[in-house]
């Protein structure tokens, strides 16, 4: 177990100039049967990852999310997924888990200059708040906002075509 662990860990840093820093891969969620995977990879490309899975799984794997992201960021999520957690990296099928991957998989951002917290976009780098049409960078100087840019508190809206949550899923039932 400890030789999994540590060559994970290998994967997910690297030493530059004496500076450790953390390695992009790919944060996914899976579904299979009633469970919910969330995982990450540094495998390039990362459906090496996913062909290892479906081969491991007696049942079939359906890619529900992937995005780039870091080891950390995979286990802020785990870390925040405690209450739904079935075993291990898996996780029991529902709405409101789905919804909590939502955040992460699909963010949304809150214009700071009118409030609007459906931007797909962080408010910096010229993108544009599609309701006030202010342009980040540019329109912005005035701004009391976060130019960083930061999700909205509570919003889950992802691309609707795609979001995690809008998709099949049965209730949570706490206690398993």
């Amino acid at each position: 177990m400890s030789t999994i662990s540590s060559s994970r860990f290998l994967l997910a840093v690297r030493c530059v100039n004496g500076v450790v820093q953390s390695v992009n891969g790919t944060i996914y969620l899976l579904r299979t049967d009633a469970f919910l995977k969330i995982g990450w990879t540094g495998q390039v490309p990362w459906d090496r990852r996913l062909h290892q899975i479906r081969n491991a799984s007696p049942y079939d794997v359906e890619v529900l999310a992937a995005r780039p992201g870091t080891l950390e960021q995979e286990q802020e999520l785990h870390a925040g997924a405690e209450q739904w957690r079935h075993k291990g990296d898996w996780y029991n099928d529902c709405l409101e888990f789905r919804i909590y991957c939502d955040r992460f998989f699909y963010p949304v951002w809150t214009c700071p200059d009118c409030g609007f917290d459906k931007m797909p976009h962080p408010p910096k780098d010229y993108n544009i708040c599609p309701k006030c049409m202010v342009e980040f960078g540019n329109d912005d100087k005035a701004s009391t906002g976060d130019p960083n840019g930061t999700p909205a508190d509570g919003c889950t809206d992802g691309p609707q075509s795609s979001s995690v949550s809008e998709q099949t899923s049965s209730v949570c039932e706490q206690g398993k």
